[in-house]
């Protein structure tokens, strides 16, 4: 069934899974939105087979045959504005979910720390989330600055040893930027962001501690002349309050020359620096009902490659253009 309202409301519903969805152009430069669906997962044929799966005999599966599918509600908000005359902009928005039935583990460990877990259904698990942010000139135009902020709260329920764990994750991530543009002469943008968390599991203190992570980034591109080009962008990570051995900090550098051909500079040719420093290293952090876990994995690192881009373009350029 669809029900529409004049020109700038809508509302759409879905009766096989309950979905509905409703928008509201307040003017030509900003927009509300709502939007709730529903969602429903049928457990696999592994999850219900009732068979033992001892491939790893410190962690043994047994299957549910009773399990039921599961049902999601989740509602979404959002907001923006743009104002073109004073280069203003603003979003927003917020999310929420539940998820009745979810398909959780119930495990239990025998003194020797062999886990045997289960699929059950457990009600109480949630998501939420939320963010904003926009932009706005300073000094007259002469720079532009970036702002963010995010934030989530999760609730998981497990069983462990026929107790109902319940484990949260808070997380808050502000984020500020500043860039400077002049087209046909160079590009600048400086920015940082830093993120906190905070575990919380009722079953197991060690998994309360928080920890957070910042970064610094920034990206240079300068044009010269006879087309030539060059880029630079670096990224300053640090990871703190966890694992010893696991509070890492590393710097990223890269770097570019590049260089355009013909009239519509549809050839560009580049030579790519890529982790100059050879710093590059993942490290992550996961965290369960009982146990921490930090990884920290070599990829990538420091390569130089040279690059070749065509870009197909029915453009006409302007007479009197020509290669400087």
């Amino acid at each position: 069934m669809n029900l529409t309202t004049g020109k700038k409301l809508s509302l759409d519903v879905n009766n096989v899974l309950p979905l509905a969805s409703f928008n509201y152009r307040i003017n030509q430069g900003s927009n509300l939105q709502i939007f709730y669906n529903t969602s429903s997962q049928q457990p696999d044929l592994q999850q219900m087979q009732p068979v033992i799966d001892n491939t790893d005999p410190n962690r043994i599966t047994l299957g549910n045959p009773d399990l039921k599918p599961t049902f999601g509600n989740n509602v979404t908000l959002n907001y923006y504005f743009y104002k073109g005359i004073s280069d203003v902009n603003f979003y927003s928005g917020f999310n929420a979910g539940t998820v009745n039935r979810q398909i959780s583990y119930a495990t239990s460990y025998d003194s020797q720390g062999k886990a045997t877990s289960q699929p059950v259904n457990i009600n109480g698990n949630y998501n939420s989330n939320f963010y904003l942010g926009g932009g706005f000139p300073v000094f007259k135009r002469f720079m532009k600055i970036y702002y963010s902020l995010n934030g989530e709260h999760n609730n998981s329920v497990s069983l462990v040893n026929g107790v109902r764990n319940v484990s949260q994750n808070s997380g808050l991530t502000p984020g500020l930027q500043f860039e400077k543009n002049i087209p046909d002469k160079f590009y600048i943008n400086l920015g940082g962001n830093y993120t906190y968390s905070i575990p919380k599991s009722n079953i197991s203190a060690q998994s309360n501690q928080p920890y957070y992570s910042y970064s610094l980034e920034g990206t240079v591109t300068v044009k010269l002349p006879k087309k030539f080009s060059i880029s630079a962008d670096c990224n300053y990570t640090n990871n703190g309050n966890r694992t010893p051995g696991y509070n890492i900090s590393y710097f990223i550098l890269n770097g570019s020359v590049n260089k355009t051909f013909f009239k519509n500079e549809t050839l560009i040719l580049s030579l790519l620096a890529n982790d100059i420093l050879n710093q590059n290293i993942s490290n992550t952090r996961f965290i369960s009902s009982n146990q921490i876990v930090d990884t920290k994995t070599q990829i990538i690192k420091r390569y130089f490659l040279l690059k070749v881009v065509f870009k197909f373009n029915s453009q006409k350029t302007k007479e009197g253009d020509g290669d400087e």
